[in-house]
């Protein structure tokens, strides 16, 4: 069964009468046919390109739970499919996709329809008192070591201290200093690190280096090695809603059943047969081949999901994926036929 639980929290700079809330698909381990419905429409962000904020709106709620101001709040989202129907032999739990702050809601009542909207960023972002990204690159030290150090001295003020997983290919080093530099925010910084990162590898398929969200903290990814706390995940031929697409080049797209297990620079291998099978005039079984084999690293995530719309389209993760510039050993590079 489809799977999700909202968390909302207090914070310091909330209101001290908040009463938290949680509202979840099962009730007390078990699958709850009587949960309420929501829509969810949740980016993973790279700082690089930011995507959207991430939205939901939660359908019969309350009016204690209308009335709250939820400026401000904490709010953590898990989201996936409960092993059952139409996934009995799923591996894959539900797992927490974001931590973030809500900066909109607003409340909507309109004949028997009471709904709740929410508006949210990563929680690392702060409405007052933002912190400042100093950024210093010391001779001979990786990009990697001068943004991990960067990003904990920025957040160590205000007590958040993130967990930061992944990496940057460790031939990213500067022949001289870079001065100490402020930015104001971790999309001014994250741009900077990209084009730092491309005049050192100047390879035109080369996607530089990026600073990514995740539940915890952050992920470093420029495509070149994999982040130490995932394998490649192999993509079922069950797994795939629809077809795979072409959207750029040398860049697919593929939607899947919802699911909280994979991030941006993450690996993927792609099933070796096409999801749909055209058999009119069709006499070759090498038309059903997938025209690419091996890993793709995964640049965007986005998760869509209409709780209780029942076809397989509305819960869903839509990724995008694109073959890595050069992998470490045992991850070979996704090859075209």
């Amino acid at each position: 069964m489809r799977y999700y639980e909202i968390v909302i929290s207090p914070t310091t700079s909330s209101n001290t009468q908040f009463k938290p809330i949680t509202i979840s698909s099962q009730l007390n381990g078990k699958d709850n046919y009587g949960a309420l419905d929501v829509f969810l429409d949740i980016f993973q962000m790279d700082y690089t390109n930011p995507a959207s904020n991430g939205s939901i709106k939660i359908f019969g709620v309350d009016y204690s739970t209308l009335k709250q101001d939820y400026t401000y709040a904490t709010i953590s989202v898990s989201i996936g499919m409960t092993k059952g129907l139409p996934l009995v032999n799923t591996t894959i739990p539900p797992l927490q996709i974001v931590k973030g702050m809500i900066t909109q809601a607003y409340g909507n009542w309109q004949g028997k329809n009471v709904t709740l909207d929410i508006v949210f960023v990563p929680y690392f972002f702060y409405a007052t008192n933002p912190p400042t990204f100093n950024f210093y690159w010391k001779k001979g030290d990786t990009l990697q070591k001068a943004v991990i150090d960067t990003l904990n001295t920025a957040f160590k003020p205000t007590g958040y201290q993130p967990v930061i997983t992944g990496g940057f290919s460790p031939a990213l080093v500067y022949t001289q200093d870079v001065p100490s530099l402020p930015y104001s925010s971790l999309f001014a910084f994250s741009k900077q690190i990209n084009k730092l990162s491309k005049q050192i590898n100047t390879d035109p398929n080369y996607p530089g280096a990026s600073i990514v969200s995740t539940a915890h903290g952050f992920l470093l990814t420029d495509g070149t090695i994999a982040d130490n706390n995932s394998n490649v995940t192999n993509i079922k031929y069950t797994d795939i809603i629809g077809n795979l697409t072409w959207v750029n080049y040398g860049e697919l797209q593929f939607k899947t059943t919802m699911r909280g297990d994979l991030s941006i620079g993450n690996y993927v291998n792609l099933p070796k047969g096409v999801p749909i099978i055209n058999t009119l005039n069709s006499y070759a079984q090498i038309r059903n081949n997938i025209a690419y084999s091996g890993n793709w690293l995964i640049n965007k995530i986005h998760h869509v999901g209409s709780f209780r719309k029942p076809d397989a389209d509305s819960w869903v993760t839509v990724i995008n994926v694109i073959a890595p510039v050069q992998l470490q050993a045992g991850f070979p590079r996704a090859t075209f036929q």
